[in-house]
């Protein structure tokens, strides 16, 4: 639905002033500020309109109101619009310790969460991943009891693979010998899903004699073959997230809290966050219930073997504009990180 101009005058300036002070907003406050130029009761009907729409909520009918999650998404893609135009004062206020660094890439990366959870005063996100994926460079097979294989892979960043899976007939460890070095002469040098893609076509031209194993490994690919690229999260500033009681409840803040310590959950979050492009989330848009009551704002960084996301994380009332050019700032500044 689209709001006609003096509701939408009405909403930017409510959202505006809950978040610079986090206070519920009234009538009686508007009605006195010269820059709406509006009568007291066609205020109060844009407010009740507003309310019934679903972008403001009132707890008691005598007090003020509030911006919903509807009324922060209409906010953000209505007037949030990042400069993202690089100050380079800034930048060394923000990035000194970089500046010195020359630890290892973790030390960098925990220095640059200090960094985004002190300018911002929120939780601070950053999760890294390869982009070049890592090469096979040994498949071993092991024939334990029954029926049971037994599989090691090594990959050529230093990862490792290993397993178990069931075949559905009786082996000898020379069939699974045999066809551990068909597998290794013939996948060495592909990534996981080069091999998912390629195994079928590669073992094609085996005897049927020989291709019992190989067809039941095939069989297997999705599991034997699954590589997670190295990752590293790092998570700074939980203590603003505690700190701020007044706008989260205790119970939302255990959910997030017990939500981020799920650090798989939370890369799995990050890495599918848009790899071009900032996003911000609010409460309810977010697929995890744990993060209904909070807003994420990222930023991708894209380097020639790397990718990474920051990430802020905070309650709904939060300086949205600020905060996406703070990420963009140090997301773009020219230190190796």
């Amino acid at each position: 639905m689209e709001l006609k101009d003096k509701e939408k005058k009405i909403l930017n300036f409510m959202i505006r002033e809950y978040i610079r002070y986090g206070l519920p907003v009234g009538s009686q406050f508007l009605s006195e500020m010269k820059n709406i130029r509006l009568a007291a009761s066609t205020i109060r009907k844009i407010l009740q309109f507003l309310e019934k729409e679903g972008f403001l909520t009132q707890s008691h009918k005598s007090s003020g109101r509030i911006p919903t999650d509807k009324a922060y998404r209409f906010y953000i893609d209505e007037y949030v619009k990042p400069k993202f135009e690089k100050n380079k004062d800034r930048n060394k206020e923000k990035l000194p310790s970089l500046i010195l660094s020359a630890g290892s890439t973790e030390e960098i990366y925990n220095q640059v969460a200090l960094i985004l959870s002190k300018q911002s005063r929120q939780v601070a996100l950053l999760f890294r991943t390869d982009k070049i994926e890592a090469k096979l460079l040994r498949i071993i097979l092991i024939l334990r009891e029954g029926q049971t294989i037994m599989y090691a892979i090594t990959y050529d960043n230093g990862e490792t693979n290993t397993g178990v899976f069931q075949i559905d007939y009786k082996t000898n460890r020379t069939e699974v010998n045999e066809a551990e070095q068909i597998l290794n002469q013939r996948l060495e040098g592909l990534s996981s899903n080069e091999i998912k893609a390629a195994i079928n076509n590669r073992m094609r031209d085996i005897p049927l004699s020989r291709r019992k194993m190989i067809d039941n490994i095939i069989n297997h690919k999705e599991l034997i073959f699954k590589f997670k690229s190295k990752a590293l999260l790092i998570i700074g500033g939980i203590n603003y997230l505690i700190s701020q009681i007044d706008l989260l409840k205790p119970s939302n803040i255990e959910e997030i809290l017990s939500f981020i310590e799920q650090k798989e959950a939370l890369e799995e979050f990050l890495s599918c966050r848009p790899k071009e492009t900032y996003q911000v989330s609010i409460g309810s848009e977010h697929r995890q219930p744990a993060l209904s009551s909070c807003s994420i704002m990222t930023y991708p960084v894209n380097k020639e073997e790397h990718r990474a996301v920051l990430g802020i994380l905070g309650p709904t009332k939060m300086q949205y504009s600020e905060i996406l050019n703070l990420l963009y700032e140090i997301g773009e500044s020219n230190y190796e990180w």
